[in-house]
This record gives C-alpha cells, structure tokens and sequence, in this order.
C-alpha cells in the first residue's frame, strides 16, 4: 500500500511493521473471515480457474492462496517487504505455489507492468484508500487489463454509520465526519502516519470512466461493525446474527449498497 505524501521506505516500513501479528489481529478473527468469504463469493463469479490476476496490495497473501486453491493464477504485489515476507513463508508451504508469483510494488509503479496482460485485477480491504491519485491506477490498469476483464476493489467508503456513531458517542464530532474530508485523513499505522481517503463509489466510478462500466456494487458492514470493533462483537454477542442478516438483505440495493464500512466495486474493461 502507498499513501500520499509519505516516502515509500516510510509506508512500507509501516505496513511491515504489522506483518508478524497481521494474521492473528485481524484475519484470524471470524467477522474477518466472514467478511472474506462475502468478498470471495464475488471474486468466484468473475475469476476462472486458469485465469491470470494481479492483486494489488496483497498483504500476508490471504486472498492469494485462497484463490490459487481454485486454480487460478496469481501475480501478488506489496509495498511492503515485512508483509511480502509473510506471505512468503505462508506461500512455501502451500501445494499452488507454482501459480502465484510477488513483488514488491508501489501504486505509482504499476506503469512498469506495461506489456503484460491480466484476466482481472483486485484489491482488498482498502489498500487504495492509501492512494490519493487512484485516476493515475485506473489509467494504468487500463493498460494491463485485458478487454472484457474486471477489476474488483474492497474501499474503505465515505459513509461508515458505526464509524460515525462510535466517535459522536465520544464526543469527537470532527473525527466522526473525517470520511466526508477531500484531502483525507490521517491515520496511525505502524507507529506511522499514513493519509488515508475515503472515497465514494460514485468518484471511484468516475475515476475509471470511460474505460470501465460498473457491474456491481455491495455495501460491507453496514449495520455490523468492522471486524476490528472487537469490544463491540463482545457486548452484542450472539445478537449479532440478526445486524449480519440485515447486512446481507440489503447490501446490494441502493442507498445501502453504498455505504458502510468497506464497499465492494466489479467495474469491467470495456
């Protein structure tokens, strides 16, 4: 992940600096896992056993193996040497191997890939949200995407209504519209700071216009909260199962497919 006026060195080094407990502080947490499966679902609709990926921001390469276990090729990139080496000792052991691939890539090197060709791309659990120039990405995955394929990004959205609640029962009016800022807002990652933006998926649309067309969109964790909010999964307990079931009744009609916590896009190189 690269976010905006910070060093490259800095924002890896800030990524990696999670690398080691990544795993257990966040993908080993079941509304984590919960989450991933709602995601996956979609990439299994799109991507084909065969097909040829690139995933951007891969981090500990959860979605990678998941999908190299379907047959499907995989080209993983990081900004992050310390994520990259856990993905690596995760990827030593694993029977696809052979079909996944990593380097370490900026946002703002995607133009080096040039010549190369993909069947899709994604990215997951807001890693562009660390890009302010996401129509410099768009233009570059024009290049690489082959026509008919899609691109799929989990963002982090402009309208979070647990977000919002959980900072105004704090009093922190600012931070509980800090989504709604144009020039982002910063975040503590790694002991770091990392400008991070919030972005519709209206302007995520427009981005990738006119060379992308939208196919779907699905609002993630509207009424749950994100799998981070940890004190929260712990007070509702098991009444949780109903905010879910609400989440998965409404998740893909408007408004609601347009808010919560992460958003999910299918756009398709036209």
């Amino acid at each position: 992940m690269q976010a905006a006026n910070t060093s490259v060195t800095t924002t890896g080094e800030a990524f990696g600096r999670l690398a080691s407990s990544y795993d257990d502080d966040f993908e080993h947490l079941p509304a984590s896992q919960r989450l991933r499966g709602i995601i996956w679902d979609v990439y299994l609709r799109y991507f084909q056993p065969g097909d040829s990926l690139l995933e951007l921001n891969c981090g500990t390469g959860t979605d990678a193996l998941a999908l190299a276990k379907n047959g499907i090729r995989i080209h993983a990139t990081d900004i992050s040497d310390g994520m990259l080496d856990a993905f690596h000792q995760k990827l030593s052991n694993s029977l696809h191997k052979e079909i996944v691939s990593t380097q370490r890539l900026a946002f703002d090197q995607l133009s080096t890939l040039r010549g190369r060709q993909f069947d899709g791309v994604y990215s997951n659990m807001g890693g562009l949200n660390c890009e302010a120039d996401i129509k410099r990405v768009a233009t570059d995955l024009h290049a690489i995407i082959k026509p008919g394929g899609v691109f799929i990004g989990t963002f982090l959205g402009d309208v979070a209504i647990w977000d919002m609640l959980a900072f105004l029962a704090r009093g922190k009016v600012r931070q509980a519209f800090r989504r709604r800022s144009p020039d982002g807002s910063a975040a503590n990652v790694g002991g770091a700071i990392v400008q991070t933006f919030y972005y519709s998926p209206e302007t995520i649309q427009l981005f990738f216009s006119p060379h992308f067309t939208r196919v779907e969109l699905h609002g993630l964790n509207i009424f749950t909260p994100p799998p981070t909010s940890q004190q929260a999964y712990r007070r509702i307990g098991k009444g949780m199962k109903l905010f879910e079931k609400l989440d998965e009744a409404v998740m893909r009609h408007p408004p609601f497919n347009r808010i919560g916590d992460h958003f999910i896009i299918v756009l398709k190189h036209v």
